[in-house]
């Protein structure tokens, strides 16, 4: 089982519903909500207050099925769901270790509302424990990585002030979090100086259970 609290703080301006018009959707989004309906049973989905996954993947099915993709980016963007993706990793000891990655996608406008963005963060998490006794033995560092595509070349996006966590929730359950703020270093010409662009702060907690 598996629980996922997700909040991205940006600024007012940097609030993705002004994408209300979005007509095409980027290759990143393509591939995330590809990933998502092909697999939908490691999807989850908040709308802010609850878990929505199934009303989400019910409603929007037929549109991913017809190639619509335009129409789900637009949903997530208006209603502002937190959608991740759990990719369950391998391991050597698969008896006594789990270990999933959590990827969310993120998109916003940096805090001049003037160039929208898309990324994805992803947060690798594993604990082992003893099916003997039903413990805990290690709890791992979670491993953040934050990937940016589609930016394109005068973009130079970065991420500070990062932070993870651990702590042990239950005997058999691990809360992991992370965060981070993102910016980039605008070029426009080479002969100008950059423009430096803040994009706000992120930041996850997921819940895994063995």
């Amino acid at each position: 089982m598996i629980v996922v609290l997700s909040l991205c703080v940006f600024f007012d301006i940097f609030s993705v519903k002004a994408l209300s018009n979005i007509d095409h959707v980027s290759k990143l989004f393509e591939e995330f909500i590809t990933k998502c309906f092909n697999d939908e049973e490691n999807v989850l989905v908040y709308n802010g207050e609850r878990e929505i996954s199934d009303d989400f993947l019910n409603l929007y099915r037929n549109s991913y099925n017809n190639g619509d993709l335009a129409t789900i980016n637009k949903a997530i963007v208006d209603n502002n769901y937190e959608i991740t993706y759990i990719k369950e990793e391998p391991s050597t000891r698969a008896s006594t270790v789990v270990a999933k990655t959590f990827q969310s996608y993120e998109s916003g406008y940096d805090s001049g509302n003037r160039y929208f963005k898309e990324w994805l963060t992803s947060l690798y998490c594993r604990f082992s424990y003893n099916p003997s006794t039903g413990n805990i033995t290690y709890i791992y560092d979670p491993q953040l990585s934050v990937e940016f595509v589609g930016w394109g070349g005068a973009f130079s996006p970065s991420i500070y002030d990062v932070s993870t966590s651990k702590r042990q929730a239950s005997r058999l359950s691990v809360e992991y979090s992370c965060s981070y703020k993102v910016r980039a270093e605008l070029t426009l010409h080479d002969y100008l100086p950059s423009l430096n662009l803040d994009y706000g702060s992120c930041g996850h907690t997921y819940t895994l259970k063995a």
